[in-house]
């Protein structure tokens, strides 16, 4: 994991508040979250009464946030109703659903800069780059459901790239279907016959150590007993949140 500092802006307190239930009632990922919280309130956030910064290692590299992470998707729903709350829950959406977004910005004087979420120009601020949890609260009610599109975009650039061997244009294309997340996964397991190149991106993305000698119908018959490890709710059965401000 890449060393980042986080800037510390809440209480103690807040953390703490978390804690609250009766463990023979919590789930799995509850507990494994209350026990993180507890272990930053206890081990991690006192450091932060002569330093506001931590570094990132201090926040996620532990086994209790680890434990989070290995509930996978069944874990998605509370993270959704706990981001709001608790921002730094964002990275283990995101190392769960592996999506990932760009942003940039447009505008050189300050007050003329404005940054937003490629793909989605309503996703934008004023004042930086726009909100980490609102731009995964977005995607996981609305632009994730524009997976199959965006990948049957880029799958035809991916193959018309193969085809003229254009390797500038193969590796973007590669990149931006990467970036969709585990979404993209059944796309690419259903094409993986015509297009047998996409076994480390499927590698990748499900964290399975496929060999390279695997065939493609290998594939498709460990996608059959192994999808629900990463299939998302759908549209019907996503609980709408309130998406907080991009700003």
């Amino acid at each position: 994991m890449k060393t980042v500092f986080i800037l510390v802006i809440t209480s103690l307190g807040m953390f703490t508040s978390y804690s609250r239930g009766e463990t023979g009632s919590e789930s799995s990922v509850e507990l494994a979250y209350n026990a993180w919280t507890n272990y930053l309130a206890r081990e991690v956030f006192p450091a932060t009464a002569t330093n506001l910064f931590l570094k990132s290692f201090d926040v996620y590299e532990n086994k209790h946030f680890h434990a989070i992470v290995e509930n996978g998707v069944r874990a998605l729903p509370f993270l959704v109703e706990k981001m709001p709350e608790n921002g730094l829950l964002a990275e283990a959406f995101s190392k769960i659903t592996k999506y990932r977004y760009a942003v940039y910005r447009t505008g050189d004087e300050p007050g003329h800069r404005t940054w937003l979420v490629e793909g989605h120009p309503e996703a934008r601020s004023g004042s930086g780059p726009p909100d980490e949890v609102a731009i995964l609260m977005a995607w996981w009610s609305e632009w994730r459901f524009e997976t199959s599109i965006l990948f049957d975009k880029w799958d035809s650039e991916y193959n018309s790239a193969l085809a003229r061997n254009d390797v500038v244009a193969r590796t973007n294309a590669i990149k931006k279907i990467r970036d969709l997340g585990i979404p993209v996964l059944p796309y690419l397991v259903n094409q993986i016959e015509r297009t047998p190149s996409y076994l480390p991106l499927v590698a990748e993305l499900s964290e399975h150590p496929f060999p390279h000698s695997t065939r493609p119908d290998q594939i498709k018959r460990w996608w059959e007993q192994n999808k629900k490890k990463y299939v998302l709710p759908s549209k019907e059965e996503t609980r709408k949140g309130d998406i907080p401000p991009f700003e």
